[in-house]
């Protein structure tokens, strides 16, 4: 069998229960060629949901090419599994890409088209932290810029079941900016810079939440606070 390696290193696990959707010890139960192979195979087409400027239809073209030059060497069990396995996936991912023109679509009524982000760069971008963490391509980038948009967001999200990221300056040390599951879209929040009310009898600031720190202190009067 081929012994072409994954385009990503991910962890077994993760690829059989991502990917294959298979039970643990049903899958080390097969002979090693065969969990090898699989492995390869999930991990190529695991690429469609991990790197932004491939061409998902290459992927899928390469992935089942090398399984079909397989099958004399796979008995028609392991050969049916492993190609319903990556056909479901796939499907999937078709189902989620109808479902981010759906969210398109309705976001539009509310939004201008350039605070709608579907840029391999900003889908890449905010896939991660300074963690260096990533686990899931978000569907789409917001940058809304006004609290009634941010409101008909979450309405939009709660009435179609997709999950909301917040992101600041992506300088978080925790991986919580880092989409983790299915269906995220990631709120920018780094177009909200109003200074809403400054009252420094009572050392008191008010700031939309894109306001950069230092950008706020230099706009406060010099304060004597002991």
């Amino acid at each position: 069998m081929s012994q072409r390696k994954p385009h990503i290193s991910l962890a077994s696990e993760r690829l059989i229960k991502r990917v294959l959707k298979l039970n643990l010890n049903q899958f080390r139960a097969w002979p090693e060629s065969v969990q090898n192979l699989a492995l390869s195979l999930a991990a190529e087409i695991f690429i469609i949901r991990y790197n932004p400027f491939i061409k998902p239809q290459l992927v899928r073209q390469s992935v089942f090419s090398r399984l079909k030059g397989e099958r004399t060497s796979l008995s028609e069990e392991y050969y049916e599994i492993i190609s319903t396995c990556l056909e479901n996936y796939w499907k999937e991912f078709e189902q989620d890409e109808a479902f981010k023109q759906k969210v398109v679509k309705r976001l539009k009524q509310f939004m201008e088209e350039e605070q709608i982000s579907l840029e391999p760069n900003a889908i890449a971008e905010c896939s991660t932290d300074a963690t260096d963490l990533r686990m899931e391509l978000p569907l789409m980038v917001l940058f809304p810029e006004s609290t009634t948009q941010i409101r008909k967001i979450i309405e939009l999200a709660n009435e179609l079941h997709f999950s909301l990221i917040p992101r600041g300056g992506g300088s978080g040390l925790t991986g919580g900016a880092v989409p983790a599951g299915r269906r995220s879209v990631i709120l920018s929040l780094s177009r909200l810079k109003k200074i809403l009310k400054i009252d420094p009898d009572n050392l008191y600031l008010c700031v939309q939440a894109g306001v950069i720190t230092l950008d706020a202190i230099k706009l406060l009067p010099d304060i004597t606070y002991f």
